[in-house]
């Protein structure tokens, strides 16, 4: 018997790819902030109807998830870039509605076989960092 094609990109199940966007990843469960540099496991080929044929369905472990489109947007803090959402942390095993998604479907321009190289200056992202020039006033207050 044959083994199955490779997926899109290439890609085959079981394979470890990184997360190298940032932004809301859409879920079956809604839409999460899935944390940049992120390592998770190829399940196989995208089901969502955008990303058939151009994208997998990957694995993620809990810590790899900082919170949903909701969450985010509740938190002013968040908002202004000063902190990153604690990962959330599903406390009853099974995967439910309090715990991150896991599953995502994602662009092949989204994922690599290798880690994102580091940001430019060191910084690490959700790093809190401090503006030191002069103070300005932007044109809308």
């Amino acid at each position: 018997r044959e083994p199955p094609p490779p997926l899109a990109g290439g890609y085959r199940p079981g394979d470890e790819l990184y997360y190298t966007h940032v932004g809301l990843v859409t879920t079956e469960g809604g839409r999460f902030r899935l944390e940049h540099a992120s390592r998770g496991e190829v399940i196989g080929p995208a089901t969502a109807p955008s990303h058939v044929g151009k994208g997998v369905k990957m694995r993620f472990p809990a810590a790899a998830w900082r919170g949903s489109e909701t969450e985010l947007s509740q938190r002013r803090d968040v908002l202004d870039g000063s902190h990153v959402l604690p990962a959330l942390v599903d406390k009853s095993g099974g995967g439910g509605a309090a715990g991150p998604p896991g599953l995502a479907d994602l662009y092949l321009t989204s994922v690599s076989r290798e880690p994102p190289p580091p940001l430019v200056g060191g910084y690490v992202l959700g790093e809190q960092v401090f503006f030191v020039g002069a103070s300005e006033m932007a044109g809308h207050g």
